[in-house]
């Protein structure tokens, strides 16, 4: 399995406001925008990477959890 498909199965998504987080956590494939799948499984991805080299986050994601926007929206992720 590759590690964006791990990643997919492991990894929970909500919704963000801008001030408060709401909804339910959902799956990825629960979610109905593939965008946003595939945005946090990047983030992931990336916060991999820089873990791996030693660098700090300059948006304070991690692997475990964070936030990126897509499309003017907030998402939450965790795993």
């Amino acid at each position: 399995m590759f590690y964006a498909e791990q990643i997919e199965k492991s990894v929970e998504i909500r919704r963000h406001n801008g001030q408060c987080a709401y909804g339910p956590w959902m799956t990825a494939d629960e979610m109905t925008s593939r965008d946003v799948v595939e945005a946090i499984v990047d983030e992931i991805m990336e916060c991999t990477c820089r873990d791996n080299r030693g660098e700090r986050s300059p948006n304070n994601n991690t692997e475990e959890s964070g936030r990126v926007e897509v499309g003017g929206e907030i998402f939450l992720y965790r795993q």
